[in-house]
């Protein structure tokens, strides 16, 4: 069976029109090229398709036409790819498939009712994740697709400083907060002070974290202060001193632990054998002043003291287990 191929100038509407070939001489196979301003089209002749005429898809012949109906067909190219002329006709853009396809595919671009330009300054691939993205109707949609919270999203909407710190909740104003945050202020020169009240309890233990060693007395049945200490970290410290009464003089001096001029640990008895080394696991708050006090048992007899240590360990610095 020979196949005739037809050349056209139109569609519909009649001779010189595709649908202008009389379906009398018309058999199934035929094929036909339509020129219409500027746009190819190619065609099949099916002689039993039959259906409503929808042009350009389905042409049907004006006369004898039964069930013929010219199909519109896709046209293959090979993988060389279909080229196109740049603008001044010097070079062609080639379009072609890039991988192997497990089945025919389909790839639609829709613009929408205008025209569209799409400008690539480099080679680009689309991830499965960022596709997602790109599917999102709205920002809203994209920070969802983000992971990004409700309540975050909250804040991110929020048009000015005044209506996100009312969204965190907070009381400063919007001004207080620019203040804070501005770089010729107070962001770049903020002084974060460190205190005793910043950092964790001195626990006990046998490090030496303040001492004063040199010896000294006093004369006399009244407590009188000798040694003292201020500490600048809360805790438990052990406290330890030396005492001993006036070497084959006095038979009997007494000395304690004060806190901030107010006896706070056991009173101790020290002789003229010589010193003897009394310590106290005691509690102390910041500023605290740890001191110790001495006495003789008589108005002639002295009390004398050295030695005088703050032992404990500090957590920051680690704990020796063994």
């Amino acid at each position: 069976m020979a196949i005739t191929a037809y050349v056209k100038y139109g569609l519909i509407g009649g001779a010189p029109a595709l649908d202008g070939v009389d379906g009398a001489g018309l058999l199934d196979g035929d094929v036909a090229f339509a020129y219409v301003s500027g746009f190819s089209y190619f065609y099949v002749l099916d002689d039993d398709i039959g259906g409503a005429e929808s042009s350009p898809d389905k042409i049907t012949p004006d006369a004898n036409a039964g069930d013929k109906r010219w199909v519109l067909q896709g046209i293959i190219l090979p993988n060389a790819g279909l080229k196109v002329l740049d603008t001044n006709g010097s070079h062609c853009l080639i379009i072609k498939p890039g991988s192997d396809l497990s089945a025919d595919r389909i790839l639609t671009i829709t613009t929408g009712d205008a025209a569209r330009t799409l400008t690539l300054a480099g080679d680009v691939s689309i991830s499965t994740f960022a596709a997602t993205m790109l599917d999102d109707a709205a920002a809203g949609d994209v920070l969802t697709t983000l992971g990004v919270s409700t309540y975050a999203k909250t804040l991110l909407d929020d048009a000015d400083a005044a209506t996100a710190v009312a969204t965190l909740g907070l009381t400063a104003t919007a001004a207080e907060i620019n203040t804070a945050c501005d770089g010729s202020t107070a962001k770049n020169n903020h002084t974060h002070a460190v205190t005793g009240a910043n950092l964790p309890d001195i626990v006990v233990g046998d490090i030496i974290l303040l001492q004063s060693l040199s010896e000294t007395s006093h004369q006399g049945t009244t407590y009188t202060k000798v040694k003292e200490i201020q500490i600048k970290r809360a805790g438990t410290y052990r406290v330890s001193f030396d005492l001993m009464a006036a070497v084959g003089i006095d038979p009997l001096s007494k000395g304690r632990i004060y806190k901030n001029g107010v006896a706070y640990g056991t009173e101790r008895s020290g002789t003229s054998a010589g010193y003897v080394t009394f310590s106290e696991d005691l509690a102390f708050v910041v500023d605290d002043l740890i001191q110790i006090y001495t006495k003789g048992t008589s108005a002639s007899y002295y009390g004398y003291v050295k030695n005088f240590i703050l032992y404990g360990n500090d957590p920051l610095l680690g704990m020796v287990n063994l």
